[in-house]
């Protein structure tokens, strides 16, 4: 019986925990959560976002860099602090490109906003939960000549399928001609029926949809 009253404090008490760390990952936000910026030789650009006090309650936040093209990003401020009634505030930060990035690929930098306490008014035997929200910053630097990213989703209808190619031009060229070739086989190999897309030009930083439809085929395995 004692064992089970162990237990039962104990799930009591992570139930607490649970509930007050809910409640504080609403405490701070930030948007847009997400920005996308393609690399261009020597590119100085300055963007903002938006910290927001969804609480209204007196804080602190610092804001740093996580990445390995954090070089290529200054911050306009590192420590901002808020009162109870400010909704919110809006930062800069500027991006300021080299001639020559050689790694192509999309990078990640996290701008991360971090609530501090203040030691000096923090209560004795409080529990304590830093607060973080993270604004991601995806540099996109072009592949050499042509490159092509794509994601392929299949939706099934009531008498048809749908086909969808998303493609992503992430290269340094224009893609003058792309279309999407389906062969749809049974699973011992006989041949069914072969669906084709309309061709499309996509440039580079582009994205297009090749969109193909099979009609009133029957149900199996294909």
């Amino acid at each position: 019986m004692k064992l089970n009253k162990y237990l039962a404090s104990k799930i009591f008490f992570l139930a607490i925990i649970i509930l007050f760390f809910t409640k504080e990952s609403a405490a701070l936000g930030v948007t847009p959560g997400r920005n996308i910026i393609d690399f261009e030789p020597g590119l100085q650009q300055t963007y903002e976002l938006t910290i927001v006090n969804n609480e209204h309650k007196n804080f602190n936040v610092v804001l740093y860099l996580e990445g390995d093209l954090k070089e290529f990003i200054t911050l306009k401020t590192s420590e901002i602090g808020f009162n109870a009634d400010e909704e919110s505030k809006t930062i800069q930060y500027i991006v300021n490109f080299s001639k020559e990035i050689k790694e192509p690929g999309t990078h990640e930098v996290k701008l991360i906003i971090s609530e501090t306490t203040d030691p000096e008014t923090e209560e004795v035997y409080t529990i304590n939960v830093k607060t973080e929200v993270i604004h991601q910053i995806h540099l996109r630097v072009p592949y050499p000549g042509k490159y092509l990213k794509n994601e392929f989703f299949i939706v099934e209808k009531e008498n048809s399928a749908d086909f969808l190619v998303t493609l992503f031009n992430l290269g340094k060229e224009d893609v003058n001609k792309v279309k999407s070739t389906f062969e749809i086989l049974t699973p011992n190999g006989t041949y069914v029926t072969t669906l084709r897309s309309n061709e499309q030009a996509i440039k580079k930083r582009e994205r297009r949809e090749l969109l193909t439809r099979w009609e009133n085929y029957s149900v199996g395995s294909y």
